[in-house]
């Protein structure tokens, strides 16, 4: 398996206008059955850290306790 660590990715929005980037982020960990928020990543899911916050107010796809927004989730790792 080729690995995925340390990849730039960027976020498009889920829920509305999918074709908007909304965040960038790097690749921290693909293993399936890391914990991030108190859950596993699972086969969908890789963990991540938000470095650049494009639209503040979009709905993570996988929120975590009361962070919900990719402006809550700056600096900080997510699923």
């Amino acid at each position: 398996m080729l690995t995925q660590k340390g990849k730039d990715v960027i976020f498009y929005n889920v829920y509305r206008d999918n074709a908007s980037p909304v965040a960038k982020a790097i690749i921290l960990s693909i293993d399936r059955r890391k914990l991030v928020g108190g859950q596993e990543l699972g086969l969908e899911y890789c963990e991540v850290v938000v470095n650049y916050v494009i639209k503040r107010d979009a709905i993570l796809p996988r929120g975590i306790g009361n962070m919900n927004t990719m402006g809550q989730a700056q600096g900080r790792c997510i699923a």
